[in-house]
């Protein structure tokens, strides 16, 4: 992006997710670190884009850089992405999947990523990472037991800890799930006491009966 690639989406798949994609697909991709490029533009001008993205793979050490412009080639490069999901839960069939997600800056996505996969394995989960990586968004896949009552303590300790993780790294708690339920006290840590005071003065002053997604984000007044 920084030579001037108008890159038109740009999406991660971590070794395990791509493992998994290649057992449920029957694929063969090399089990590392993958990024998915999609080009827009003249049949000439997105030929030029993907030869300078394949220039700068091998500048930076990446390999198996692959280009198609045929649907049907296309297509069958983009198939891990597109069954990640799916790919993922047939690991361990009989289990959930929970999606929690970060934002970080891309200079530093690639340590935090390294450090959110400690993280997820210090608790016992599969590491499987998914993101649109353009902007810095990533997405944590953890197969859980939904029969297990102990799993929610051990998913939220997870959340919390990957949350803490993107904001060492000047980033967010969310780049696009949201806070929801889950990450109100994250958010609190993420924009400091007094702008969270600001914000829950403002949502209460325009709902004061809360009945605007009740109790997301934040508490309702007492």
């Amino acid at each position: 992006m920084q030579c001037g690639v108008p890159i038109a989406r740009m999406e991660l798949l971590d070794p395990a997710s791509i493992k998994a994609c290649n057992v449920y697909n029957k694929l063969s991709l090399s089990e590392q670190h993958t990024l998915f490029f999609e080009f827009h533009g003249s049949e000439g001008g997105i030929v030029e884009q993907a030869e300078t993205v394949g220039d700068i793979t091998s500048e930076m050490g990446g390999s198996h850089f692959a280009f198609a412009k045929e649907m049907e080639k296309r297509n069958e490069l983009w198939k891990a992405r597109h069954s990640a999901y799916w790919a993922i839960l047939a690991t361990q069939p009989g289990l959930k999947a929970f999606i929690t997600d970060v934002c970080v800056p891309i200079s530093h996505l690639t340590d935090c990523i390294l450090e959110v996969n400690k993280v997820i394995e210090g608790h016992g989960f599969m590491a499987n990472i998914v993101g649109h990586v353009g902007d810095g968004n990533f997405h944590s896949v953890l197969l859980y037991d939904a029969q297990d009552l102990t799993e929610e303590d051990r998913l939220k300790k997870v959340t919390s800890e990957i949350g803490d993780l993107a904001r060492k790294y000047e980033g967010t708690c969310t780049g696009e799930h949201g806070v929801g339920l889950g990450k109100k006290l994250l958010l609190k840590k993420e924009v400091g006491p007094e702008t969270y005071a600001l914000m829950q003065s403002i949502k209460n002053t325009i709902d004061p009966n809360c009945i605007m997604n009740p109790h997301k984000v934040f508490d309702p007044p007492v």
